[in-house]
């Protein structure tokens, strides 16, 4: 629930034709196979080594795929996603440590909450295998008050009630 960061490593995905994996957020409401199922997610393409990015809202999709990697269907890659109030960030590394972000995208039709998880997928009824690792979800804490504006208050306070007597 609300905003969170999520990362994963895709370490290897088999190169079977249209076979794909990745990263994503998903409308916990949806049923397995709908046609209006509502998500956001990163992904890699093993038959044709692109990174990117798809949305989907109510089964209407579009696919954002900025980076070719080669066509390797076994190159580790790391996925991380971001959520922001309804910015999703998605963004991929090749060591872990250097991120490139691929896509930002305003996904205002997901719920406060959603599942996030890794995903496989192979289509025209072809199979696919991927084998994942270190997936982490972590949420971003609500900003705390600082110190400063705290002791701030209270001397504003002690000021005022000084005044009056």
């Amino acid at each position: 629930t609300g905003d969170f960061t999520a990362e994963c490593l895709l370490d290897s995905l088999s190169s079977t034709t249209f076979a794909t994996a990745g990263l994503g957020a998903f409308d916990p409401s949806m049923t397995t196979g709908s046609p209006t199922v509502t998500w956001i997610g990163a992904y890699y393409k093993g038959f044709n080594g692109e990174v990117g990015t798809r949305s989907a809202v109510n089964g209407s999709s579009s696919d954002y795929y900025p980076y070719g990697l080669g066509n390797s269907g076994n190159l580790s890659l790391y996925f991380k996603m971001s959520r922001v109030g309804d910015v999703f960030t998605q963004s991929y590394s090749l060591n872990g440590t250097d991120f490139t972000e691929i896509n930002s995208v305003t996904m205002s039709s997901l719920p406060e909450t959603v599942d996030v998880g890794v995903w496989d997928g192979a289509f025209s009824a072809n199979t696919s295998t991927s084998v994942f690792d270190s997936f982490s979800v972590s949420t971003t804490p609500a900003p705390e008050p600082s110190t400063m504006a705290l002791a701030g208050a209270g001397i504003a306070c002690l000021l005022a009630f000084r005044r009056k007597n």
